[in-house]
């Protein structure tokens, strides 16, 4: 687990984790980004996640620009 800081939403956290399924022994591997909005009152929480670890390892540098373009509007209640 890491600290990842977005313009938008400030810091958060980054975890890269892999599991293996009963099943049939795949393999997953995921991605999983999180933050605290105060100013909205929500939490924001991405999660990819691939059976190929490699695809999501790839990936990452996209993955990080998809969510360093996310923003939070405050609702009206």
């Amino acid at each position: 687990m890491e600290n990842f800081t977005t313009e938008a939403l400030g810091t958060g956290l980054r975890s890269l984790r892999d599991t293996q399924t009963e099943e049939n022994c795949t393999i997953v591997a995921g991605v999983r980004y999180a933050w605290r909005s105060q100013e909205a009152g929500c939490d924001v929480v991405v999660i990819v996640a691939a059976p190929d670890p490699r695809r999501v390892l790839g990936a990452m540098d996209d993955i990080d620009a998809f969510v360093e373009r996310i923003t939070v509007t405050a609702g009206s209640g």
